[in-house]
């Protein structure tokens, strides 16, 4: 109990310190609240939070070190550069494109899928764990990188192991296509759909292509699955009860465990 009571309070302190690093003390905020409010695009300056609570259609483009907040309205399309973020936890998005360090996170909402090609190059990074969530994510162009968060994530019948894939693996069992292209300009393409639950309960069922940019060096993309929050406490658990029965049975583990408290 000591133990677990300890592993909550190492997390609570870990949050906070990051909840403190990415503070947005200093920047400009502006909120969009109109139902009837169209623009044909609307830019974000450096160091300023734009929200949008309600809106009837627009397109976003997002530089420097700016950030989106997608909590209502309708949002045609939105290109993410720089450091820039995007997060989308409510109303719709119907497609994004994210390059640089961009990031783009969601936790809810709907990426729509009648008009959905999202793209993601360079060290680009997209965050899903919540949402209506569907559509195509074309990888390329570096080395983008998206992460699942939930459970039971499929490729057709193959039941994915958390962490990262190995494309190579299931393109070898026939789980995803892959494509090599030759000549001067090299790379492989590797073609699948996953579907699963997410943090949140919604499914997901998207296409993925991603790039493996051989010559030049491009780099590689990479899909990574993580638990939802209550399995990966769980798991913790878990490993807490497995490393007190073994110290309990063990005289060995406990003088290692007696010499760490003690050094």
């Amino acid at each position: 109990m000591k133990n677990m009571l300890y592993l909550l309070l190492m997390i609570a302190f870990f949050a906070s310190q990051i909840q403190a690093q990415i503070s947005l003390h200093g920047y400009e905020t502006y909120v969009v609240d109109d139902p009837d409010y169209r623009y044909d695009t609307d830019y974000t300056s450096d160091y300023s939070i734009l929200t949008y609570l309600n809106c009837l259609s627009v397109c976003t483009k997002s530089k420097g070190h700016s950030v989106i907040n997608i909590d209502g309205g309708n949002i045609f399309d939105s290109a993410i550069y720089d450091n820039a973020s995007v997060n989308l936890t409510n109303g719709s998005l119907k497609s994004f494109s994210v390059s640089d360090n961009g990031i783009v996170n969601i936790t809810g909402g709907v990426l729509q899928k009648d008009y959905n090609w999202n793209t993601m190059r360079d060290d680009s990074q997209v965050f899903i764990s919540g949402g209506n969530i569907s559509g195509t994510f074309e990888m390329m162009y570096g080395s983008p990188e998206m992460t699942l968060s939930g459970s039971s994530f499929y490729i057709g019948d193959v039941l994915l192991e958390y962490g990262q894939l190995d494309f190579d693996y299931l393109a070898d069992i026939g789980a995803i296509t892959r494509t090599e292209r030759t000549g001067y300009f090299k790379w492989i393409t590797y073609t699948g759909n996953i579907t699963g639950i997410l943090d949140d309960g919604n499914s997901i069922d998207i296409t993925f292509m991603a790039y493996d940019h051989i010559s030049p060096a491009y780099g590689e993309a990479s899909i990574v699955l993580v638990p939802e929050p209550i399995s990966l406490c769980l798991l913790g658990l878990g490993g807490i009860i497995t490393i007190k029965k073994r110290v309990n049975k063990n005289p060995g583990y406990r003088n290692i465990v007696r010499n760490i408290q003690t050094g």
